[in-house]
């Protein structure tokens, strides 16, 4: 088939449709959250497949004297040059990772890696063998009708809006991350929230990376901040944090004040049944209520409301783990806020920190900074690396 402009620019776009399906379908399938509409854009297209596929057809008509063995390795070298490429561009460009492999076996700069490199050599494979065969019979039938160079004008109109459109909610997202690594001295939520309106949550869903990067820099600066400013404070929270919650009787007098109705609360009790992490529902949120009161009071924030709100901010009563349906990480807010106002007299931060705990992951973005502290506490007390963190932020030379 000769390789006209047109030819190739539809193939462009079916081959950039088909690695939609195959990237949305892996992460989808691994991930076991409900469909991930994979890729930076809106629309059921991944450009790179794309790129990756227009030069795959020049490289392998050029090696089609080469051994078998050798043919197949040239065209993973240039898949995985290809990513490697577009990672770098992306982090030089946009100062964010979309992908990190640094925790695998054999990586480059956590751009490419070798499990992945090997995946790519077994696509080109059978793209080189049956894609591109039926693809391109499939294409030259249909551009023989009047109508499909105008279809395909239409589709690229739409493709290079949805393009400008990612393209710029990406450039927010690392606006965003990048005034949280400028510590935003003073501390100005309107500013994070300016910065944070127009962040496409899906572009979170389809690049984790993306959501690890927001909360770890959120995590980190609060820290620096807190061990700068917080004292003991600091110390009392990461004590919380890292050896769990005490008895009752060991709890701080004041904290016990603030939470007392809550803690005796029998819906409240019946958290400690149901598992969540690796303990009960209850000691999790007690955590997170006591070392962000710890830190609210170093800080000079609203203890109590903070202390309240974190105690209930995971009040959805429900074991996520074997509940069914998905969208428990977006609806689980709404349900506990719900829960929560219906047993308890709560004030407008109280209910924002509960309602507002999962950004970036759902939606509302926070409304007081003492929402911001509970949902970075919450992060980092969930996260599986809270051993470590912790360990790194305790001075030396003091035991936790």
């Amino acid at each position: 088939m000769p390789y006209r402009i047109v030819s190739l620019a539809a193939l462009f776009l079916a081959y950039s449709f088909l690695g939609w399906i195959i990237e949305s379908s892996y992460k989808t399938i691994s991930r076991r959250r409900g469909f991930v509409n994979s890729g930076l854009l809106s629309g059921p297209v991944v450009p790179i497949y794309g790129f990756g596929a227009m030069g795959i057809m020049l490289v392998d008509d050029a090696t089609r004297g080469l051994v078998f063995p050798l043919r197949i390795f040239v065209l993973a070298l240039l898949c995985a040059a290809l990513e490697y490429i577009v990672g770098w561009l992306f982090e030089t460009v946009f100062k964010t990772r979309l992908w990190d492999y640094t925790d695998r076996r054999f990586n480059i700069r956590g751009r490419v890696c070798l499990s992945f490199t090997l995946a790519w050599a077994a696509l080109a494979t059978v793209f080189i063998y049956f894609v591109r065969p039926f693809f391109e019979r499939i294409a030259g039938e249909l551009l023989g009708f009047a109508w499909m160079p105008w279809l395909l004008g239409a589709a690229y109109a739409a493709f290079l809006a949805d393009a400008a459109f990612s393209f710029r909610s990406l450039a927010l997202t690392s606006s965003f991350i990048a005034k949280l690594r400028a510590r935003l001295e003073p501390f100005d939520l309107d500013e994070l929230r300016s910065s944070a309106h127009g962040m496409k949550r899906r572009l979170l869903s389809a690049f984790p990376n993306l959501l690890k990067s927001v909360s770890d820099t959120i995590g980190q600066d609060l820290a620096r901040r807190l061990h700068e400013e917080g004292g003991d404070w600091f110390l009392k929270a990461l004590r919380a944090m890292r050896e769990g919650t005490p008895e009752s009787e060991a709890l701080d007098p004041d904290y016990l004040s603030a939470v007392g109705d809550i803690l005796l609360d029998e819906k409240v009790q019946s958290m400690g049944a149901i598992r969540h992490h690796d303990g009960s529902l209850l000691v999790h949120s007690l955590t997170v209520s006591l070392a962000s009161y710890y830190i609210a009071r170093g800080l000079g924030y609203d203890a109590v409301s903070v202390a309240r709100g974190a105690l209930l901010h995971d009040f959805f009563l429900y074991d996520w783990r074997t509940a069914r349906g998905t969208g428990h990480r977006t609806r689980h807010p709404g349900i506990a806020l719900e829960n929560a106002t219906a047993r308890f007299k709560l004030n407008a931060m109280e209910k924002d920190i509960i309602l507002s705990h999962m950004w970036p992951a759902a939606k509302p973005f926070y409304s007081y900074k003492e929402s911001f502290l509970v949902s970075t506490v919450d992060k980092i007390v969930s996260t599986k690396e809270v051993a470590k963190i912790l360990k790194e932020l305790m001075p030396q030379g003091v035991k936790a």
